[in-house]
């Protein structure tokens, strides 16, 4: 698979610091040399081209020994390049080179623009072989087992260009990185049938990592047919995520990020409701030192064919994530500051009050190890087939609801139920129509998301003090997509679909402030790209 894409981008002119403003100078307002930041306009709008090409091969094979060996070995490279140019940003040789030979910069525009580059590289090779045989015997039949390992060899790097990387570019910051990792596993899998209709489940799977450690990941499952109609079933399983190589390793970047600084806002005077929202200079880092996030999930579940063509499914489920990797927003750093939160990261979660400099202070945020989240709820599935002279329609409704989304209001702050909060509805709803007919296959789907709240803000106590905690605010309203597939399978002449994505072409939801939510396209994303059609081949010889 071969992949090429290309996007264009166009943003506000370059905000960046201004040291030294000639007391002279039109923009600035006092009779004396001084500091302070600066919104570029006489050098316009910034421009970002992004070109990514990505390359994945695969290449296997697969066989048998005997009747009851199979085994399967393959071999994946895969290779992504990505490329970032800036154009209109801010040259400080340029600036000062206009302050020296006295050029005013209405003049010397030129003089002030530069060009960014940033390339990022991603580059897999894994081998992976497995084999699945019987052996041994239980009153249920035979033992199943599937035994196998893998290798994966990861290198990423990130270059900047050179006058970034030694932050001689205002509105943008950089440097460049880069990280390996080598990767090993072994796992293993076991179906025991006790008896008739009950049947066990074990598996296990240890990883070693090269850069961050090893780590075994067990899961055990049971089902039991009571019924010929009727399964029961129940799992436990634990998992882990390890760092991404970027998060680990990417260049320092610049932010104009969003916050309310309550903390200094109280310094002067200014009551919490009065206290307005800003945008302050931002350095996000990476960081090298995060661990690896675990998880613990347990399932109960349903599944009933009582009625011909009619499947129900219904699952509980418990998500608990510990040691959770999470990026920190600066309103987080203002609220720790301000309620005397612990730092889960002090090497990395700054921020500087200066005296003698700008009055809005500087920050500086990373990814850490922060406190963890716990999912309760349940999926309800139902499937129905109809068969008639023109064609069968299967219909399918699946909803996914949660009872709690239990997560801390900000990092180290409280844990509050957030079930329903933006971009966290309390449920999510698809239902498919499929009608077939000899060649022909119709899919007609819709996706739901209910109304959400707005945003959230900090909530206050009895006295108006702060007390950690969120409430949201106004609304996200519902959401409603439908998609259309049309299939035509021509044998041995291939298979051909034409598609259709937000048919209706729905815009994107915007919340009561006319704002998108940060990760946004996380929830929305089918709606917020607007109308896609596609069209695909496929044929087999």
């Amino acid at each position: 698979m071969i992949t090429s894409n290309e996007s264009f981008g166009r943003y506000a002119p370059p905000a960046a610091g201004w040291n030294d403003i000639p007391a002279n100078s039109d923009h600035n307002p006092y009779d004396e040399t001084t500091d302070g930041r600066f919104r570029w306009y006489q050098i316009g709008n910034r421009d970002g081209n992004v070109s990514d090409l990505t390359q994945d091969y695969m290449v296997g094979l697969e066989g048998n020994i005997g009747e009851s060996v199979t085994w399967e070995a393959y071999y994946h490279h895969s290779n992504t390049d990505n490329k970032a140019v800036g154009e209109y940003y801010l040259s400080y040789a340029g600036l000062y080179t206009n302050l020296y030979f006295d050029i005013p910069l209405d003049q010397g525009i030129e003089n002030m623009k530069s060009t960014t580059l940033r390339q990022d590289k991603y580059k897999l090779d894994q081998i992976f072989a497995g084999v699945s045989f019987d052996l041994g015997e239980l009153p249920g039949g035979d033992i199943g087992h599937y035994i196998g390992g893998e290798t994966s060899a990861i290198a990423y790097s990130s270059t900047v260009d050179a006058q970034s990387e030694a932050g001689l570019i205002g509105g943008s910051a950089g440097n460049s990185s880069g990280r390996d990792r080598d990767i090993w596993a072994v796992f293993y899998e076991g179906i025991f049938p006790i008896w008739e209709g009950l049947e066990l489940g074990i598996a296990a799977r240890y990883d070693d990592y090269s850069d961050f450690g090893s780590k075994l990941s067990p899961k055990a499952s049971l089902t039991w047919r009571p019924l010929d109609d009727l399964m029961l079933r129940a799992s436990y399983g634990e998992g882990f995520r390890a760092p991404a190589l970027e998060t680990l390793s990417q260049a320092d970047s610049f932010a104009a990020d969003y916050a309310t600084d309550y903390v200094y806002c109280r310094s002067v005077g200014t009551s919490d409701a009065d206290c307005p929202e800003q945008q302050y200079d931002t350095t996000r880092q990476a960081n090298p030192n995060l661990d690896a996030e675990t998880s613990k999930t347990i399932n109960f579940g349903v599944v009933w064919n009582g009625v011909e063509n009619l499947s129900i499914t219904a699952d509980f489920y418990n998500l608990q994530i510990e040691n959770a990797i999470r990026f920190v927003p600066i309103q987080d750093i203002v609220m720790m500051e301000l309620l005397g939160s612990a730092n889960p990261d002090p090497s990395k979660i700054t921020v500087d009050r200066v005296t003698d400099g700008p009055s809005q202070p500087i920050f500086k945020t990373s990814t850490v190890n922060g406190p963890g989240l716990e999912v309760t709820g349940t999926n309800f599935n139902i499937t129905y087939l109809i068969e008639t002279g023109i064609g069968d329609f299967r219909l399918n409704s699946s909803t996914n609801y949660f009872f709690e989304y239990a997560q801390d209001s900000y990092v180290g702050g409280p844990v509050q139920d957030q079930a329903g909060f933006e971009l966290q509805p309390e449920y999510k709803t698809q239902f498919t129509t499929t009608w077939s007919f000899d060649q022909h296959q119709i899919a007609w789907n819709m996706d739901y998301v209910p109304e959400t709240g707005g945003y959230e803000t900090p909530a206050s106590d009895a006295n108006g003090n702060l007390n950690g905690t969120l409430v949201t605010n106004g609304k996200n309203d519902s959401f409603l997509i439908h998609n259309l597939t049309y299939s035509f399978d021509g044998g041995a002449w291939g298979k051909y679909t034409l598609g259709a994505r937000n048919l209706t072409d729905e815009d994107p939801v915007l919340n009561t402030n006319g704002e998108y939510a940060n990760g946004y396209d996380s929830l929305y994303s089918t709606g917020h790209i607007g109308r896609t059609y596609t069209l695909a081949g496929e044929w087999n010889f």
